[in-house]
């Protein structure tokens, strides 16, 4: 290959990368403008107000070695008047480089199941968790998972958080059981966040010893 071809090579491969670049943030953007509308209800069909609303953002690394999957953006909405909310298609953060993007919407409600939304909305009814405490307090700690939050922003999290904390110790306490790891986890996220310091730092206060 001459010079003079391999400089066209490397320039055809930049404007590649380039065309590339911006059409994943063209695909990230045009679906901002069609929002996603539901209504959050009770067992009884009661529209349940102040519900929280999360939504992860994942999306693949290419690489022909394994298909990974990363989450790349969080995002927390409360249900408003009615128990309507409405959410956005598009993350907050771009997550440059990621392709087979897709989000997915939880309902969250102490002393209620998660509940998935429907891509097209609508409504979203709520069931009473039937769970023991131990395995409801590890699902309320893999609700948002760490590396999805944005330092930024993690002080839009507190509530969650501590609302998750909160809910956990509840259940403990009523069980009669002894605080472990998970509910130490969901402090030390509640305290980070309030702080808007991502992510926490373990203290070693708060750990069990091994048995």
């Amino acid at each position: 290959m001459t010079d003079v071809q391999d400089v066209e090579t490397k320039g055809m491969f930049r404007r590649i990368k380039l065309l590339t670049s911006v059409l994943l943030l063209a695909l990230n953007t045009t679906a901002s403008h069609a929002a996603i509308s539901g209504q959050v209800v009770d067992e009884n069909g009661k529209p349940v107000v102040g519900a929280f609303i999360v939504t992860t953002w994942r999306g693949s690394a290419p690489n022909p070695f394994s298909s990974s999957e990363d989450c790349y953006s969080v995002l927390v909405k409360r249900t408003g008047p009615g128990g309507t909310f409405k959410l956005p298609r598009s993350a907050p953060d771009v997550g440059w480089g990621l392709f087979d993007r897709a989000s997915y919407s939880t309902v969250y409600v102490p002393g209620y199941r998660r509940e998935s939304i429907q891509r097209e909305g609508g409504m979203t009814r709520l069931r009473r968790p039937e769970e023991a405490t131990a395995p409801r307090v590890s699902a309320l700690l893999h609700l948002i998972h760490p590396t999805c939050v944005n330092p930024s922003r993690v002080r839009d999290l507190a509530p969650i958080f501590k609302a998750m904390y909160e809910e956990a110790l509840a259940l403990m306490q009523s069980a009669g059981m002894q605080e472990d790891n998970s509910l130490y986890a969901l402090k030390e996220q509640y305290e980070a966040a309030s702080a808007g310091v991502w992510p926490p730092q373990p203290k070693l206060q708060y750990r069990m010893k091994p048995q």
